[in-house]
């Protein structure tokens, strides 16, 4: 499946390396440009003099909660897409609705269909260009 006709760039951050690697190498398969971080911090770093289109952030990581990190994202560079990553149920909270997130912006983990996750980061990049 060729999703990517627009070079989407994808930051993924998440505390667990394996999932970074194991995304970072699917995602590349179907034509999107990767980055991964382990740290929100260097993460956020990384978005203030490059931005990616789309950001898939981890809910629970160590010490930080990534709904901050959305809010930090979104601080730095509102054009940010970004997508909750979880592996568990949840709920968007109303305050992100502002942003544009909504429930269809919740990734559950494991990710068994990565065509739908394509199609998932396709839909949100074009949303924010439209």
């Amino acid at each position: 499946m060729s999703t990517t006709e627009d070079n989407i760039s994808v930051m993924v951050i998440d505390d667990d390396d394996l999932i970074i690697d194991s995304m970072s190498v699917f995602l590349d398969d179907l034509g999107f440009r990767v980055s991964g971080y382990t740290s929100a911090e260097d993460a956020i770093d990384e978005i203030r003099t490059n931005p990616p289109d789309v950001c898939i952030v981890d809910l629970r990581m160590g010490d930080i909660n990534g709904e901050d990190v959305i809010k930090e994202i979104l601080a730095v560079n509102a054009a940010v897409r970004c997508l909750f990553f979880t592996g568990s149920g949840y709920n968007v909270p109303e305050e992100f609705n502002a942003f544009g997130i909504t429930q269809d912006d919740v990734i559950e983990k494991p990710v068994y269909d990565f065509d739908q996750l394509a199609l998932k980061i396709t839909n949100i990049r074009r949303k924010s260009l439209s």
